[in-house]
């Protein structure tokens, strides 16, 4: 028996349906009249085609090859009415189709948002929420056909549900300082820092700590206080306990203060200061801070009466060199127990043709001009005269740098 080679007819579609376009069964095998095919492959890019299994049945000359594949609808999914702002979401087109069938329909088709600024959506059903609260509309199109379906969705911003405070629950020795920072957990599941911007710290009691609008608590004396970060849009807030713990039996009260000068005499900036005070039988008290105006202050720390400071200097921005010194202490009968911290310096002569080829030579660390300085002998030249000699002139240099230690006395 010979094949037939017949033509597929187009088929009217349902009511609601779309219709599918004729084919050349060459490589496929005709149906009764009225039937359909199994699972038939959907290409919109050729409308109406059908294509066939590549093992036709046999069948007789007489029977029609008819083929009917009807698009019902499209279902755009998911249908969650809801989007965070700035989140993504997926979509999905299925195609459903007469007999019962379906087919994903997601690359075939066309994706449009009704409102972009609020929701926009690419080729592939990508959508992405804006920062803005609305209503969009998704809707994806059959290209061939022009049936469409679609969904509605709904722009919120994420709403702050609880906030969290770090370090939770802090036991801290002596007193001095402690910075705290606040976490939202937002109904979107996100978990971002919370800024000053956003919320207002307070303390509770005064007497044991207070702090400043940057969430930096300091600690006035033993006892506990309680910490609160509050939203200032929202009003939900967040809190934690801070402890203020005795370094020892016998302890006692007083505020710390430390003048610093780097090895210029000049009072010392960019630099953290920190103190660390050790006495036998006790724990030790840490304290830190910026030093501001060549100074440093630590109020109301409670320390043992007799025991060694270490104090150091830590650069805050550029490279430096970090000086210390650790000496005895003695609590005063009252007032305030003072020090002074003075950078040590260090002196080479040596010949160059720069000054900064003087300060590498004499393995000075830092910068010229800032906490190196470098003078010529017999007096210093202009930047125009310097760049006259020219590079194959040597000079005489004097390097003065500061050194990695204090000079530390209490006061």
């Amino acid at each position: 028996m010979s094949k037939m080679r017949e033509f597929y007819k187009i088929v009217t579609p349902k009511a609601g349906g779309s219709t599918v376009a004729q084919g050349d069964p060459a490589t496929a095998a005709p149906q009764a009249s009225g039937e359909v095919c199994e699972e038939p492959a959907y290409t919109p890019e050729e409308p109406g085609v059908c294509e066939a299994p590549e093992e036709p049945p046999a069948q007789t000359p007489n029977e029609p090859g008819v083929c009917e594949l009807v698009l019902q609808f499209i279902q755009v999914s998911p249908e969650a009415p809801t989007i965070f702002a700035g989140k993504t979401r997926q979509y999905r087109a299925i195609g459903h189709f007469d007999g019962g069938s379906t087919q994903d329909l997601t690359g075939a088709v066309t994706w449009s948002s009704s409102a972009p600024g609020v929701v926009s959506i690419n080729a592939g059903g990508m959508a992405t929420a804006q920062p803005v609260s609305g209503t969009a509309t998704i809707t994806a199109t059959d290209p061939a056909t022009g049936m469409s379906g679609f969904t509605q969705v709904d722009v919120e911003a994420p709403q702050l549900q609880s906030i969290t405070i770090i370090p939770a629950n802090p036991t801290i020795v002596g007193g001095g300082s402690q910075v705290f920072s606040a976490k939202g957990k937002y109904s979107d599941g996100s978990n971002p820092e919370l800024t000053s911007r956003q919320v207002e710290w307070t303390a509770s009691p005064a007497s044991v700590a207070t702090i400043d609008t940057g969430g930096r608590a300091t600690l006035h004396g033993p006892g506990a206080a309680t910490i609160t970060a509050k939203d200032k849009s929202s009003g939900v807030t967040g809190s934690t306990k801070v402890t203020v713990a005795a370094p020892g039996a016998g302890a006692r009260t007083i505020s710390v203060q430390v003048t610093v000068a780097n090895f210029k005499g000049e009072p010392m900036l960019g630099f953290e200061g920190i103190a660390e005070f050790k006495a036998p039988g006790a724990q030790v008290v840490t304290v830190g801070g910026e030093i501001q105006g060549g100074a440093l202050s630590f109020p109301n720390l409670s320390l043992m009466p007799e025991g060694t400071l270490r104090f150091m200097a830590l650069s805050r921005g550029e490279p430096r060199v970090a000086p210390s010194r650790t000496i005895p202490y003695k609590l005063p009968t009252g007032g305030v127990m003072t020090f002074s911290a003075v950078q040590g310096k260090q002196s080479a002569k040596i010949t160059a043709t720069t000054k900064e080829e003087a300060a590498s030579k004499v393995g000075a660390e830092g910068t010229v001009g800032i906490n190196i300085e470098v003078v010529e002998i017999g007096g210093s030249v202009t930047a125009e005269e310097e760049r006259r000699r020219g590079t194959e002139s040597t000079i005489e240099w004097e390097v003065t740098w500061g050194t990695g230690s204090f000079e530390l006395k209490q006061e």
